[in-house]
């Protein structure tokens, strides 16, 4: 079956995106079995059976009945027949139909840059270049789900940007605020804009200061 019946209250249901260790959630008997059998979200949850929970260490009618009552909350069920398990938060949105937002999501990155390199250059260059180089920076870290310094430095330069190594000097940052997009087929990104938020705030000018100094600084 490669996607639910439209007839589920699973379908088109943005509750099967939730991460089964949030807060508030479950009690952290039920949170910490669900993790250690890699159970990440409720989408997974849904798709097993009552008989199939049962087999969990330490989940007994109570902890199912708790369980099926947090489901239910969110106006989901378990025993929804899927062929194949999921290995990505992409194979649950896929799966359970769930449509992008008509709207995106602001997410900004926070840029602090030496004023020696950006001094004596036009803003609207500047803006533009940290603009360009920030984005290919977090589309990257998205699809990696990583923000490794070293990792993206390498893969900024796979981009077509030359960069060192050399760290950021110290002396007086500008502070430059940059708006980012997420691209439409980051299916990941319209669902956790707290996640995408954080990538952001690590790409930072430091991480980013040997591809952005390339650029900014005179040949």
């Amino acid at each position: 079956m490669l996607q639910v019946s439209t007839d589920s209250p699973c379908y088109n249901n943005p509750a099967v995106l939730k991460e089964t260790s949030e807060a508030g959630l479950f009690s952290e008997s039920v949170k910490n079995t669900l993790q250690s059998e890699g159970i990440l979200y409720l989408g997974q949850l849904c798709t097993l059976s009552e008989g199939k929970l049962s087999k969990f260490p330490d989940i007994g009618r109570k902890r199912l009945t708790e369980i099926k009552n947090v489901l239910e909350k969110n106006n989901l069920c378990l025993g929804v027949e899927c062929a194949v398990p999921f290995c990505t938060i992409y194979d649950i949105r896929n799966f359970f139909c769930i449509d992008n937002p008509s709207t995106q999501p602001d997410i900004y990155a926070e840029i602090a840059l030496p004023s020696t390199l950006v001094n004596g250059l036009k803003k609207d260059f500047v803006i533009s270049s940290i603009q360009g180089t920030c984005q290919k920076a977090f589309d990257i870290a998205v699809r990696t789900e990583s923000v490794d310094v070293q990792q993206l430095n390498t893969l900024l330069f796979h981009e077509g940007i030359d960069i060192d190594t050399q760290q950021s000097p110290l002396g007086k940052l500008e502070q430059f605020r940059i708006l980012l997009k997420c691209s439409s087929d980051l299916s990941l990104v319209l669902a956790d804009t707290d996640r995408l938020q954080r990538i952001a705030d690590e790409i930072s000018g430091v991480t980013l200061y040997p591809a952005l100094k390339f650029i900014l600084e005179p040949t």
